[in-house]
Protein backbone atom coordinates (compact mmCIF):
# COMPACT_ATOMS: atom_id res chain seq x y z
CA UNK A 1 0.00 0.00 0.00
CA UNK A 2 1.29 3.54 -0.67
CA UNK A 3 2.09 6.34 1.83
CA UNK A 4 -0.65 8.22 -0.61
CA UNK A 5 -3.74 5.35 0.01
CA UNK A 6 -2.54 5.02 3.91
CA UNK A 7 -2.49 8.57 4.77
CA UNK A 8 -6.25 8.61 3.04
CA UNK A 9 -7.11 5.58 5.58
CA UNK A 10 -5.70 7.62 8.38
CA UNK A 11 -8.04 10.83 7.24
CA UNK A 12 -10.82 8.44 6.27
CA UNK A 13 -10.92 6.92 9.90
CA UNK A 14 -10.50 9.67 11.79
CA UNK A 15 -13.24 11.55 10.06
CA UNK A 16 -15.55 8.27 10.95
CA UNK A 17 -14.43 8.40 14.49
CA UNK A 18 -16.05 12.06 14.11
CA UNK A 19 -19.36 10.45 13.24
CA UNK A 20 -18.68 10.96 9.00
CA UNK A 21 -19.87 8.67 6.91
CA UNK A 22 -19.51 8.11 3.05
CA UNK A 23 -23.35 8.94 2.72
CA UNK A 24 -22.42 11.88 2.13
CA UNK A 25 -20.37 13.25 -0.37
CA UNK A 26 -18.79 16.11 1.80
CA UNK A 27 -17.25 12.74 2.77
CA UNK A 28 -14.86 12.22 -0.02
CA UNK A 29 -14.56 15.40 -0.87
CA UNK A 30 -13.19 16.46 3.39
CA UNK A 31 -11.04 13.07 2.91
CA UNK A 32 -9.55 14.41 -0.20
CA UNK A 33 -8.93 17.89 0.76
CA UNK A 34 -7.58 16.78 3.92
CA UNK A 35 -4.76 14.50 1.93
CA UNK A 36 -4.15 17.63 0.01
CA UNK A 37 -3.50 19.97 2.73
CA UNK A 38 -1.13 17.68 4.02
CA UNK A 39 0.88 17.38 1.40
CA UNK A 40 1.13 21.24 1.69
CA UNK A 41 -0.16 23.23 4.54
CA UNK A 42 -0.27 26.33 2.25
CA UNK A 43 -3.50 25.16 1.07
CA UNK A 44 -5.59 25.76 4.60
CA UNK A 45 -4.54 29.35 3.91
CA UNK A 46 -5.96 29.27 0.29
CA UNK A 47 -8.78 27.11 0.90
CA UNK A 48 -11.24 28.36 -1.94
CA UNK A 49 -8.69 28.22 -4.72
CA UNK A 50 -6.24 25.64 -3.10
CA UNK A 51 -8.73 23.01 -2.28
CA UNK A 52 -12.33 23.71 -3.41
CA UNK A 53 -11.09 24.64 -7.04
CA UNK A 54 -9.42 22.02 -6.95
CA UNK A 55 -11.84 19.25 -6.33
CA UNK A 56 -14.21 21.00 -8.56
CA UNK A 57 -11.89 20.35 -11.49
CA UNK A 58 -11.18 17.21 -10.26
CA UNK A 59 -14.77 16.09 -9.79
CA UNK A 60 -16.47 17.73 -12.72
CA UNK A 61 -18.14 20.15 -10.05
CA UNK A 62 -18.64 24.18 -9.00
CA UNK A 63 -16.43 25.03 -6.21
CA UNK A 64 -19.59 26.19 -4.66
CA UNK A 65 -20.68 22.81 -4.50
CA UNK A 66 -17.74 21.30 -2.73
CA UNK A 67 -17.45 23.95 -0.88
CA UNK A 68 -21.28 22.95 0.79
CA UNK A 69 -21.13 19.55 0.62
CA UNK A 70 -18.15 20.13 2.75
CA UNK A 71 -20.00 22.36 5.26
CA UNK A 72 -23.11 19.93 5.40
CA UNK A 73 -20.19 17.18 6.91
CA UNK A 74 -18.86 19.77 9.32
CA UNK A 75 -22.82 20.43 9.81
CA UNK A 76 -23.24 16.90 10.56
CA UNK A 77 -20.67 15.96 12.67
CA UNK A 78 -20.66 19.09 15.04
CA UNK A 79 -24.27 18.05 15.30
CA UNK A 80 -23.80 14.88 16.53
CA UNK A 81 -21.49 15.33 19.07
CA UNK A 82 -19.43 18.74 19.26
CA UNK A 83 -17.57 17.42 22.30
CA UNK A 84 -16.13 14.39 20.01
CA UNK A 85 -14.45 17.04 17.84
CA UNK A 86 -12.25 18.74 20.44
CA UNK A 87 -11.49 14.74 22.01
CA UNK A 88 -10.54 13.30 18.61
CA UNK A 89 -8.24 16.43 17.50
CA UNK A 90 -7.46 17.90 20.32
CA UNK A 91 -8.39 21.38 19.65
CA UNK A 92 -11.10 23.25 21.63
CA UNK A 93 -14.48 24.50 19.46
CA UNK A 94 -17.01 26.81 21.28
CA UNK A 95 -19.01 27.08 17.88
CA UNK A 96 -19.46 24.94 14.48
CA UNK A 97 -15.94 25.35 12.70
CA UNK A 98 -15.41 26.58 9.23
CA UNK A 99 -14.24 23.93 6.52
CA UNK A 100 -11.10 25.69 6.90
CA UNK A 101 -10.94 25.32 10.50
CA UNK A 102 -11.97 22.02 11.13
CA UNK A 103 -9.49 20.65 8.10
CA UNK A 104 -6.78 22.66 9.85
CA UNK A 105 -7.81 21.00 13.10
CA UNK A 106 -7.78 17.77 11.54
CA UNK A 107 -4.51 18.16 9.81
CA UNK A 108 -2.78 19.13 12.88
CA UNK A 109 -4.15 16.03 14.86
CA UNK A 110 -3.19 13.92 12.21
CA UNK A 111 0.87 15.56 11.91
CA UNK A 112 0.84 15.08 16.00
CA UNK A 113 -0.02 11.55 15.43
CA UNK A 114 2.11 10.78 13.20
CA UNK A 115 5.36 12.38 14.84
CA UNK A 116 4.28 10.41 17.97
CA UNK A 117 4.73 6.84 15.95
CA UNK A 118 8.08 7.88 14.94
Amino acid sequence: MSNKETRMLEVQSVLRQLGATGKYLGYFYLAEGICRAMDDKSRLLAITKEIYQELAIRHHRTTGSVERNMRTVVHVVWKKKPGLMEEVTGYPFDERPSVGRFMGSVVESLDIREVQNL
